[in-house]
């Protein structure tokens, strides 16, 4: 139990010490519904990019202490859907999703993945509905 213990008590004391993230991504059918002509294995691509950035930066807004470790494990699925039109990258999640499943939605501009500084706006927002440059039209 010490040695336990301890090794919590290391982990936690080491920076980054429980901001990790383990969340898998998928796209859904808005590509096509917008005529994107993508291949399945397009798809694929623009999922994992998009999870790769997601994490990397849930990892930094943890680290900087505007998420939790807590917020972190919340993600378990991102379900990244094309916003064509929308203005800003939105998460959210509906009622009818597997628990730990959001939906992540950015307006794909030629079937690339969100610049980084898009998915931390959209977590900020996550976390702080009613902060500044999180309304809708901001």
């Amino acid at each position: 139990m010490a040695a336990l213990l301890a090794g919590l008590l290391l982990l936690a004391s080491q920076p980054g010490g429980g901001c990790t993230i383990s969340v898998g991504a998928r796209t859904d059918g808005s590509f096509a519904q917008a005529g994107y002509r993508l291949t399945p294995r397009h798809l694929e691509r623009l999922a994992a990019q998009t999870r790769e950035r997601f994490a990397a930066a849930a990892r930094r807004l943890c680290l900087a202490g505007v998420l939790r470790p807590a917020d972190l494990a919340r993600f378990g699925e991102l379900i990244v859907q094309n916003g064509e039109g929308a203005t800003e990258p939105l998460i959210y999640r509906e009622a009818d999703l597997p628990p730990r499943s959001f939906v992540f939605q950015y307006a794909f501009q030629e079937g690339g993945p969100p610049e980084p500084a898009a998915i931390e706006q959209a977590l900020r927002c996550w976390k702080r509905p009613q902060s500044r440059g999180c309304e809708p039209g901001d």
